[in-house]
């Protein structure tokens, strides 16, 4: 029988396995992809790169913010107490990174963009333990950013609904009361309404075909 005659690829150099010491492992590269590549290999490799290493800011970022969400809490504007810049050189004097004017201008730029929207979410979390009005203000404030601005609309208009609901079937709420005093007695106001009607039962039916 005719046996076909078939091609085999040349056979690679063998090679050990790898080690013992780095440059046993350059000597066995070098036989394998020759001398020009591996200097081209280590030299790219080994090339530092150019700017500043990307890090995340927002960690050393974050208390400041903190802070100025605790200050428009009561009442004040925090760009007021404290500027971007004076922000930026106290967080880049303490984080220069490669350079402190460098990372001055980069802190500086994202608290210009960033540091309302960033500080009024942490004070819609923290106003939950304040009266209702900050809470629902610092929502309606947040939703003028277009960040989200239909989730906190929708948080806004929640929370408005329960002071309405409660208003409705009592009386203007304290306003000292937080939103979560504000939304668990609505809740039992209608509770108590639906399980127990007032005198007048069309008032808590009334209430029930508005919901």
């Amino acid at each position: 029988m005719e046996q076909t005659a078939c091609t085999t690829s040349p056979e690679l150099p063998k090679f050990q396995p790898i080690g013992p010491t780095v440059f046993d492992d350059i000597d066995r590269a070098i036989q394998r992809y020759g001398l020009e590549a591996v200097k081209h290999a280590v030299k790219t490799r080994a090339k530092r790169k150019i700017g500043r290493t990307q890090d995340n800011d927002w960690p050393i970022i974050y208390p400041n913010l903190s802070e100025d969400a605790k200050i428009w809490l009561e009442g004040r504007d925090p760009t007021k107490v404290k500027s971007n810049y004076s922000i930026a050189k106290l967080i880049s004097e303490a984080h220069p990174g490669q350079s402190v004017v460098a990372t001055h201008k980069k802190i500086a730029r994202k608290l210009k963009k960033w540091r309302k929207i960033l500080y009024l979410g942490e004070a819609v979390s923290l106003s939950l333990d304040f009266p209702y009005p900050l809470h629902i203000k610092a929502l309606r404030e947040l939703t003028e950013h277009g960040l989200a601005s239909e989730i906190y609309k929708k948080m806004a208009d929640e929370a408005e609904k329960a002071l309405a609901d409660y208003t409705s079937m009592r009386e203007p709420p304290p306003q000292d009361w937080t939103i979560v005093q504000v939304r668990a007695a609505a809740n039992e106001a209608w509770f108590n309404d639906v399980k127990q009607p007032s005198e007048n039962p069309i008032n808590a039916l009334g209430w029930l075909i508005r919901k």
